[in-house]
């Protein structure tokens, strides 16, 4: 890869591959690189060399290294972005008080035009007769041993109380 320094005319691997993908996609690719070329010429030196750079990395050099920060300045830097986004986010906040509140049962009409061709059905749960797993119990009746489940005094009342006469 070239590196952000490298001279304008530098043929990038990227570049190579682009070119022998075919003929038609290689020379808009061309016209691309040299109309954005022609675009940054317009603007002053130091605005020029910058655009360069962004070019060149666009087309696959590496960028260069983040200069050094203090760390108590990057942490100021870094609240004074969260507490302007706050700001933003509060005074959209306070122009949308004059819209329409949607109700809680109303759905987004963007939601639904994405997801109707979905059937959305909202399982109902069966009502059983009381057992003694409703009581609060979760799990199996009793215990087993040796293969066999046993159930103590308490068990079989329960579930005699809890069939249902037919």
């Amino acid at each position: 890869m070239a590196s952000v320094g490298s001279t304008p005319g530098a043929v990038l691997p990227l570049w190579s591959l682009w070119k022998a993908l075919g003929s038609d996609s290689a020379l808009y690719l061309q016209a691309r690189l040299e109309v954005h070329r022609f675009g940054i010429t317009g603007y002053g030196k130091g605005k020029e060399r910058v655009l360069e750079r962004e070019r060149a990395i666009m087309l696959g050099a590496r960028p260069p290294k983040n200069s050094y920060v203090n760390y108590k300045v990057l942490q100021e830097h870094i609240k004074e972005k969260k507490a302007a986004k706050e700001e933003d986010k509060r005074m959209a906040k306070d122009t949308d008080i004059f819209k329409k509140k949607k109700r809680k049962g109303q759905e987004d009409s963007f939601v639904i035009v994405i997801f109707s061709h979905f059937k959305c059905r909202k399982s109902k749960k069966k009502k059983s007769a009381p057992s003694i797993l409703s009581s609060g119990r979760i799990g199996q009746v009793g215990k087993f041993k040796n293969g066999t489940l046993i159930l103590s005094q308490v068990d079989i009342k329960k579930i005699n109380s809890s069939r249902v006469p037919k």
